[in-house]
């Protein structure tokens, strides 16, 4: 037996090939009041084709094909079949006659509902929340440094779309912390290392040692505890890392030449007496 709403939403789904599917241009022409679900089919090689539909009194099932030798139907009518133009006409003609009499039922709406996040809760926080929003929870404890009881994971993931009365699937710490191993993380970016480190659930602590060449800087130099030492999940650990020297600030630019600045003046005479005349000029 399905819950009510999964069996909404597949009502829902099966509205689908009645309205907009592969049934639609049959109930498009001349249906009654009464809404309906159904969905069509067709065999490999058109051998056999079907159509099983229901409104909420009655259900019924049409199939079309040879029980003990069968063959391709477009042999037999002269042309491509299918379920929803050979057995979905003869499923409605047979439902126009059932359901005389009986009055238009609505399917429930389908409903879907929207994950709240409960990681970081206690156990039944998270429970409550879950509830509250119209989910289950199933709880699994696993084994985890944090707190005891508290929610470190969930499926599905908060935020998601689900159908409402579905278990939401939680993983809860037991407060025992795992035996982990420090890697080795000499000659690792920071980044990289301090990604090796969260990965098992140890913190990671940056220590800088100078050095002059700048190719060393954000190399990871050492850890400690040393790598291949044993430590509980929760704890930390410190990377020494290598800082370069700091760049050399840009020179700045002295300003270039320029200004100027010039006059002149000029004069000229001549006697007319002899014709000739002299000039000159001057200017800085």
């Amino acid at each position: 037996m399905l819950a009510a709403p999964i069996a909404n939403l597949v009502n829902k789904v099966l509205e689908g090939p009645v309205t907009y599917g592969t049934a639609a241009s049959v109930f498009a022409s001349g249906w009654g009041k009464w809404p309906i679900r159904g969905k069509t089919g067709t065999a490999d090689s058109n051998k056999e084709l079907w159509f099983a539909g229901y409104t909420r009194q009655v259900t019924t099932a049409v199939w079309v094909g040879s029980p003990h030798t069968p063959y391709p139907m477009p042999n037999y009518w002269g042309q491509s079949v299918f379920g929803g133009t050979i057995a979905a006409p003869i499923w409605k003609a047979y439902m126009l006659q059932v359901l005389q009499g009986m009055p238009a039922r609505q399917f429930p709406p389908a409903q879907l509902g929207q994950v709240p996040n409960v990681v970081g809760m206690d156990e039944q926080t998270a429970i409550k929340t879950l509830r509250d929003a119209g989910f289950k929870a199933t709880i699994k404890i696993v084994q985890n440094y944090l707190p005891q009881g508290q929610v470190l994971s969930q499926d599905p993931t908060a935020g998601a779309q689900s159908v409402a009365g579905i278990a939401v699937h939680l993983e809860v710490s037991n407060g025992v912390a795992k035996k982990v191993t420090i890697p080795s993380v000499k000659g690792l970016s920071v980044s990289s290392a301090e990604a090796a480190l969260s990965a098992i659930n140890v913190t990671p602590v940056i220590v800088y040692r100078q050095t002059n060449d700048s190719s060393l800087d954000g190399i990871v130099l050492g850890v400690s505890p040393d790598a291949g030492t044993v430590v509980l999940e929760g704890t930390s650990a410190t990377l020494y890392v290598w800082q370069g020297p700091a760049p050399s600030p840009s020179p700045t630019p002295s300003p270039g030449p320029g200004g100027g600045g010039g006059h002149g003046n000029g004069n000229g005479g001549g006697n007319p007496g002899n014709g000739n005349g002299n000039g000159n000029a001057n200017g800085h």
